[in-house]
């Protein structure tokens, strides 16, 4: 690192610089999810050393929550880089933001070129732990003291809970049994500073008795820590939980490894076993044991590990939200969802547990559900793979309005990619005929054993050659039908050709809330029907206007003067319908908030027709557009009553609002 280069904390926007360095070394750093990269970043959590404009390393770390340890989660220098103190640097860095903390931890294996860095940038080595890798190779915990001389310093390892595994997951990973992958999961180096696994002394003589027609077992069980209670302190476990559990499938050697993680103090116990899965809430009431799965116990450290991102969302202002499960649905809370008689409830939980069994590598159950609780409509398993967002075994509820959460439920997960940074999102596999419909009419098309949905940024304007049709092909060259439908397979892409219609349209505050508008609520006179926070294409009934035409880019403007108004939302304008109101009301109201009565009052003269707008894709801006603001962007918006109705515009004008308002 020379006297010009500089180490610079890394905020959200700059984060893709470090995701991209990280990717050329992902074999030594081990996967970090892409959203944990931003989470950090938002968090304050990540600094980065820079020659000119060219990124050289990074170092990304957490604060312990009960004892204000930091950890390193990364520390990463680019390999032109090495060989000057671009590392320490960054670790100096970590330490001097932090002061008064006791000290920086950092685990690292033994076979690793970096494992003889350490003690030059001041650690020293505290212990180890038997790897997790099939070669067995040995992991080291280093140790940089900051502050320890207060009076809150803890051992630096002490808040790291102990998980205790039973035979059949132990076997599982050390031999390893590859069809259990939620097992062999909890090998993933992530998990290392986020629990430590370890057995009992039955185990052991159990895996001891097995060597004899097992003999690939022998100095296994060095590999993970032993919990050795006195027999004074685990019999009255086991002699409590005998009367507890009375006749039960739990076998006398499992109740003994029971008593004894309890006895050693252990949080968790890790079985695959269903029938014990079955009495866990049992279990914890003697033990204060957590008796789970190997997939459950995965989830739940990742969502305390990443905690933030495990909070719901509100959709929309709706009463949906987005959640991140930690537990894996069961058969039976599966059976609404299975794609029957094709598909068993049996199919889609195995589907679920081998998607999750990679949650180390940004894995993570998915769901949209109401607000208020209750059973989810929507379910998915999400992995990053590459710059792809895989979503596994994405699945709704039997309901009338399938297809609609399908829609959404797509959407929202290809608004996550590009939140992301990824390039495509992809749903593998044969999809069910409501959930083809879904991803057809959302831009996904057939590919790669599945539904493809690629996810460009940025603008393309007239004269821009359109790399998916061809050499030669400019935007200019395409009609308004092919633009929108390009935007829909390429989104949040935006063609500018100079041939498609753009409107301005006036609607009062109340229809925007009701149809597209997240903005705090303000009071209403009706309630938002639930559908509508959940549909991705909307009616809008208005005077008739012939001028209007489909498809076009519609951009609203949300009238009264009061604290949600302005220019909020753009849409694509699907189709334009004129007709009598009751008509209209009988084939769109469903889509759409009105009453019968209010569709009658819209029309000028009795008897008269009105226009019905049908409008899908609709993005809200991240902040309105004032009317002072908008007359410097448009000057024609200074004519008094040009908000009055409908007004035809350039895509230029749309471009200059959408950018202001959405900037890709």
């Amino acid at each position: 690192m020379s006297d010009s280069d500089q180490v610079l904390e890394v905020g959200p926007t700059g984060i893709d610089a470090v995701i991209e360095l990280s990717k050329r070394y992902q074999s030594t750093l081990g996967q970090l999810p892409f959203e944990a990269f931003r989470l950090f970043a938002k968090e304050r959590r990540v600094v980065a050393s820079f020659s000119g404009q060219r990124i050289t390393g990074y170092a990304i770390y957490r604060v312990r929550k009960r004892t204000g340890a930091l950890v390193l989660v990364h520390l990463c220098v680019d390999a032109d880089s090495r060989g000057g103190n671009t590392a320490q640097q960054l670790v100096d860095t970590v330490c001097g933001r932090h002061p008064y903390a006791p000290g920086l931890a950092a685990w690292c294996r033994e076979d690793y070129p970096a494992h003889r860095r350490w003690p030059s940038l001041g650690f020293s080595r505290t212990g180890d732990r038997p790897g997790r890798s099939r070669a067995g190779s040995k992991l080291v915990h280093w140790w940089r003291p900051i502050n320890e001389l207060t009076l809150f310093t803890l051992v630096p390892d002490d808040e790291v809970p102990t998980a205790v595994i039973d035979t059949n997951v132990f076997r599982d990973i050390v031999e390893p049994r590859l069809q259990f992958t939620q097992s062999i999961a909890l090998s993933e180096p992530w998990l290392l500073d986020s629990v430590r696994l370890a057995i009992t002394d039955h185990l052991v003589t159990e895996v001891t008795e097995a060597c004899a027609f097992a003999p690939q077992l022998r100095g296994t069980t060095s590999r993970f820590k032993k919990l050795s209670p006195s027999v004074s302190d685990w019999r009255p476990i086991f002699e409590e939980l005998s009367v507890a559990l009375g006749r039960s499938t739990i076998e006398d050697g499992d109740r003994r490894q029971l008593a004894q993680a309890a006895a050693g103090e252990a949080r968790y116990f890790v079985t695959r076993d269903e029938g014990f899965l079955a009495k866990c809430e049992v279990i914890e009431g003697v033990t204060g044991l957590t008796a789970l799965s190997p997939l459950d116990l995965t989830l739940a450290l990742h969502a305390d590990q990443f905690e933030l991102m495990y909070r719901p969302e509100a959709l929309r202002e709706s009463e949906w939200e987005i959640r991140r499960p930690t537990t894996l649905p069961t058969t039976v809370a599966l059976q609404e969802f299975a794609d029957q008689p094709r598909e068993r409830p049996s199919d889609l939980h195995a589907g679920f547990r081998d998607a999750l069994a990679s949650v180390g590598s940004g894995a993570r159950l998915w769901e949209l559900g109401s607000a208020e609780g209750g059973h989810p409509m929507a379910l998915a398993a999400t992995t990053v793979e590459g710059r792809s967002l895989v979503a596994h075994c994405v699945r709704v509820r039997k309901s009338r309005d399938r297809v609609t959460f399908a829609r959404q439920a797509v959407h929202l997960l290809r608004e996550e990619a590009v939140g992301a940074g990824l390039a495509r999102v992809l749903v593998p596999g044969v999809a069910p005929a409501y959930l083809e419909q879904a991803l057809v009419a959302e831009g996904f098309v057939e590919a790669d054993g599945g539904w493809l949905a690629r996810c460009q940024r940025g603008f393309l304007g007239p004269g821009d050659t359109v790399p998916e049709l061809g050499r030669g092909v400019r935007a200019a060259d395409l009609d308004p039908g092919q633009v929108s439908q390009l935007e829909r397979v390429l989104w949040p892409i935006k063609i500018l050709s100079g041939g498609v219609p753009s409107y301005i349209v006036p609607i009062q505050p109340a229809w925007a809330r009701a149809l597209f508008d997240d903005s705090p609520m303000q009071a209403e006179l009706f309630s938002r029907p639930r559908q509508l926070g959940l549909a991705r294409e909307h009616v809008y009934f208005r005077a008739l206007a012939r001028h209007i035409e489909a498809p076009a880019r519609l951009l609203w403007w949300v009238s009264g003067g009061g604290p949600n108004s302005g220019m909020r939302a753009a849409s694509w304008l699907e189709d334009v319908v004129h007709g009598r109101p009751l008509t209209l009301y009988r084939r769109f109201g469903s889509q759409g908030i009105y009453s019968p009565a209010d569709v009658e009052q819209v029309h000028h003269r009795v008897g008269g027709e009105i226009t019905a707008l049908v409008f899908s894709r609709t993005e809200t801006f991240v902040e309105s557009i004032t009317l002072t603001r908008a007359r410097g962007l448009h000057a024609e918006m200074r004519t008094n009553g040009y908000l009055q109705t409908a007004r035809r515009v350039s895509e230029h004008v749309f471009a200059t609002f959408y950018q202001y308002g959405r900037p890709l």
